[in-house]
């Protein structure tokens, strides 16, 4: 029953032998349907375009990553402690957070295309860009004076200042790779999430087709006989 016409309506306006479904039940269904349809380059942007924003947030935070961790002149110290919680967190939070805030909602209808789009865009930003330059700072600011490796004031709340200040001398430095990463990682989610509405529309009329075509033959064969 996965390849199934679904639609909103008012009340009003449903059919008296039409099957009514909860919000999590139209969202089972249509991600049924995706899984499952064939072909699968019908729905390429649910299969690989999430994944490849993933990688891009992967690349993206590595890539902050490695940059403070030079500015604290880290060298191998806590790299790979490092890298969990400033680059491969995110990329699974951002992931989690398309498919509850981006696909769903293309999916059940509920805000209009460009709406979708720019939350797609903020959530991509927020987890690919602004998430790992504050906290991967942090976890770098602890390494450096576990190690000694740059004169970082104590993380304490009286120094929030002091830490505050060496925080923005640092990120001001990424002047330009800033925006090319906000620019990057929005117009990235933006365009797929066109692309995942392009595919999602195209199989919800390719199925209406089919149902139609076959209520039309079931009423051929009803009055030939």
């Amino acid at each position: 029953m996965s390849n199934v016409y679904i639609s909103k309506a008012l009340r009003k306006d449903i059919p008296s032998d039409a099957i009514l479904l909860t919000r999590d039940e139209a969202l089972k269904m249509h991600w049924n349907t995706m899984k499952e349809w064939k072909p699968r380059t019908d729905t390429w942007p649910f299969h690989y375009g999430i994944a490849a924003l993933a990688g891009l947030n992967a690349v993206t935070t590595i890539n902050f990553v490695h940059y403070y961790r030079r500015k604290l002149n880290l060298g191998n110290y806590g790299r790979v402690t490092m890298l969990l919680p400033t680059a491969i967190l995110p990329s699974i939070a951002s992931t989690m957070s398309h498919y509850t805030f981006v696909t769903n909602s293309i999916f059940l209808g509920e805000d209009c295309p460009l709406c979708t789009q720019t939350r797609a865009a903020m959530v991509q930003i927020a987890a690919g860009v602004i998430y790992p330059i504050v906290v991967t700072p942090v976890a770098g600011f602890y390494y450096a004076i576990s190690y000694a490796t740059y004169n970082v004031p104590p993380l304490r709340r009286e120094y929030l200042p002091e830490i505050f200040k060496l925080w923005l001398s640092m990120t001001r430095k990424l002047k330009m790779r800033l925006p090319i990463a906000i620019a990057v990682n929005g117009f990235a989610a933006s365009i797929l999430t066109y692309f995942e509405a392009k595919s999602f529309y195209s199989i919800q009329s390719t199925i209406y087709q089919k149902e139609e075509e076959f209520e039309r033959l079931m009423d051929e064969g009803f009055t030939q006989r």
